[in-house]
């Protein structure tokens, strides 16, 4: 059956306001929804201490220049004053776990809050350094500044914590080996038994803190952590 003009009239009348209550709906939903992440973003403000100022972005300006001291690191500066503190991460044999990444952030943080860094990477494979090593197997390589061929995360360790590393900076089995024997035969060891206990073990832990008393960050002064 046909509909008069006024019923078409009253259906498009009842239509057009369904649809101004939903948008007044929707705006009231969404007004709602700003006015709570407003209040969690101000809830969170308070209950966390202010971050320190990010670094500048010119290398030539951080060196000189050491970030303003945090409150958050005032208990923990005496001990590293003392002597240099180290953080290990470790992930075993496995790659691409983000223990670079992990390394740099952590060595970041540090330097955001005033401390001197400096990063070693130890790698368990009998290559000298990762100058012969295939780009297929193990990923392109880094040349530091003195020359050292090394693995791709002293690149995110240079440029996220600011530094220069060396090419000892980079350990390797075949390095503390290769060191190892040469003492043995310059007669170092006094003709004893060459052994991997102690004397692998002892070369790793000596060349560990050798490098980390090397200021690579511009300064004179050793690294902290």
């Amino acid at each position: 059956m046909p509909m008069t003009q006024s019923e078409v009239c009253i259906g498009k009348r009842r239509r057009e306001d369904g649809a101004e209550a939903d948008g007044a709906v929707g705006e009231a939903g969404a007004g709602r929804s700003l006015k709570a992440l407003r209040s969690d973003v101000s809830t969170a403000s308070a209950a966390w201490p202010p971050m320190s100022p990010p670094p500048p972005d010119d290398f030539d300006i951080l060196l000189p220049k050491q970030p303003p001291p945090s409150p958050a690191s005032a208990l923990f500066r005496p001990s590293v004053d003392q002597s240099t503190k180290y953080v290990v991460v470790s992930g075993g044999v496995c790659s691409s776990l983000g223990k670079g990444v992990t390394t740099s952030s952590i060595g970041a943080l540090m330097r955001g809050h005033g401390f001197r860094v400096s990063a070693i990477k130890l790698d368990p494979y009998l290559n000298i350094d990762a100058g012969l090593m295939s780009p297929y197997e193990h990923g392109e390589v880094y040349v530091l500044d003195d020359g050292g061929e090394t693995d791709l995360d002293l690149g995110n360790y240079e440029r996220m914590m600011f530094l220069s590393l060396q090419r000892d900076n980079n350990l390797t089995t075949g390095k503390i080996y290769d060191s190892v024997i040469k003492k043995e035969r310059r007669g170092d060891y006094l003709g004893k038994t060459v052994q991997v206990i102690p004397h692998i073990t002892g070369g790793i832990t000596e060349w560990v803190n050798r490098v980390a008393q090397i200021p690579v960050d511009g300064s004179t002064l050793r690294p902290q952590i």
